[in-house]
Order: C-alpha cells, then sequence, then structure tokens
C-alpha cells in the first residue's frame, strides 16, 4: 500500500470524522427518527427517518460507524 492510499484510509477511519448524523443535522430540519422492526431489534448502525429538506418531507438513511 502507498503512503497516499494509506493516508485516504486512516482519514476514512478518523473517529474525527463526521458522522451520518451530523449530516442529518446540517442538512435537514424536523427529522424523526424511526427505530426497529417487526422482528429485530434497533440496528445503531442505521439511521433512518423522515425530514424536511427546503420544506419538502425526504425520507433520509444515513450510516453509523458501528
Amino acid at each position: 500500500m502507498t503512503e497516499k492510499t494509506f493516508d485516504r484510509v486512516k482519514a476514512a477511519r478518523s473517529n474525527h470524522r463526521p458522522t451520518g448524523k451530523d449530516y442529518i443535522e446540517n442538512i435537514f430540519t424536523d427529522f424523526c427518527e424511526f427505530h426497529g422492526g417487526r422482528r429485530v431489534k434497533d440496528d445503531p448502525a442505521i439511521v433512518g427517518g423522515i425530514a424536511l429538506l427546503e420544506k419538502m418531507p425526504v425520507t433520509v438513511i444515513a450510516i453509523e460507524k458501528g
């Protein structure tokens, strides 16, 4: 692995990188998160719900670091 590639991998795995929730908070308004499913428990690695994007209702799905 080259040094440049290693730097990219290191940056992608950084704990200081914005999370899915950070993007949701800064892009959308009135986010309402949904949890769980019919047969299994909630997966904290997936964040999903509905929100407003410039007054238009949208479905939002994001991935959190697991």
